[in-house]
């Protein structure tokens, strides 16, 4: 599903593409809540996920150009208080959340700032919400072999954690 190398999301000409200047004032929604989290990722969307770097709240960049999923969720969520830790690998964050109470729900439950991981565990992004059916994403995704962006996408099976 989605695109782009098999990760959902992935796929050429994301909306908000171009490198443009990133904002940085104020969010929207409510401080600490998922929604919060969700807004944080979306105003990295079309950028590359190695220059964001020093923009996004505590993104190392630890995959390089690629395998950069974990770093991005997880520094949405820890950049509004919603996990404790940084994570980078996807298996890594999951024991993670199950420790800090997060708990996995059905996909048509799925609100903005839960956790999509597919079932091998190998990708993961950052619910913005479920509609038609389908679970719409954001998340640092392949748009070539070794190259990865920002991005939005969908995706009907995996797994969704949520907190609480």
């Amino acid at each position: 599903p989605g695109g782009g190398y098999g990760m959902p999301g992935g796929g050429y000409g994301m909306p908000g593409g171009g490198a443009g200047p990133i904002p940085t004032g104020p969010l929207n929604s409510a401080p600490g809540s998922g929604a919060a989290a969700v807004e944080m990722g979306r105003r990295f969307l079309g950028q590359n996920s190695i220059d964001i770097k020093g923009k996004l709240p505590h993104f190392t960049a630890a995959g390089g150009q690629t395998n950069n999923c974990a770093d991005f969720v997880s520094s949405c969520l820890e950049s509004q208080g919603l996990i404790k830790g940084h994570h980078i690998n996807v298996k890594e964050m999951e024991k993670a959340l199950i420790k800090q109470g997060w708990r996995q729900i059905p996909l048509n439950q799925a609100k903005a700032g839960d956790v999509w991981m597919n079932s091998s565990r190998g990708h993961t992004e950052l619910v913005q919400g479920f509609q038609n059916g389908r679970l719409k994403l954001i998340g640092s995704n392949n748009d070539r072999p070794g190259h990865q962006v920002i991005s939005e996408g969908s995706a009907t099976s995996g797994v969704v954690y949520t907190r609480g």
